[in-house]
């Protein structure tokens, strides 16, 4: 079974919300739109004269209009970020070096559309899935710091007395005799 990657879990997580958060917006200037395009003209007082400004409907849909395009647009594109990252965090160390462009572009997307938090978690999700390799031991996956750590763990065993020496020397065969790179 393979392993997700938590930080483009919660990256993707994150494009999920923001998208939603695009596609609300979205809805909620078009609601504006239509508001303002059954009031016709409208008239505002200017904060500082007092003076009552007739403001035509044009003026003002054109902007909305703008904006809901923008907001559809940044919802889209964080949609297929989210759907990129649930892809992502699926993926072992090879399969994200086999896509490395989809997850740069998909990335760089996020760090723009998604916010900077988003961008950083995508990116260390990256780069520590790069830096993993994954071992099969005794049919125990696990990774190279994984089989440091117990050679570190017999040496201090052997240096504090708790085993002998033979034993320090086959433990130690064992874990590199085991050690085979998936």
């Amino acid at each position: 079974m393979k392993q997700r990657n938590g930080w483009f879990t919660a990256a993707g997580v994150l494009s999920i919300l923001g998208s939603i958060s695009m596609y609300l917006l979205a809805l909620i200037f078009t609601f504006t739109l239509i508001m303002a395009a059954t009031q016709g003209d409208m008239t505002i007082t200017a904060p500082n004269t007092g003076e009552n400004l007739q403001v035509p409907v044009g003026a003002i849909i054109g902007p909305i209009i703008g904006l809901v395009i923008m907001f559809l647009v940044f919802a889209i594109i964080m949609t297929i970020c989210a759907k990129n990252c649930m892809k992502f965090r699926n993926m072992d160390a090879k399969e994200l070096e086999n896509n490395s462009r989809k997850v740069i572009t998909t990335i760089v997307l996020l760090f723009i559309f998604g916010g900077v938090l988003t961008g950083v978690f995508a990116l260390v999700g990256y780069f520590s899935m790069k830096n993993v390799n994954v071992q099969v031991v005794d049919g125990q996956v696990g990774t190279a710091s994984s089989q440091a750590q117990k050679l570190e763990e017999i040496k201090k065993m052997y240096e504090h007395g708790t085993i002998t020496e033979s034993e320090y020397q086959d433990m130690r065969e064992n874990i590199l005799k085991n050690f085979v790179e998936k």
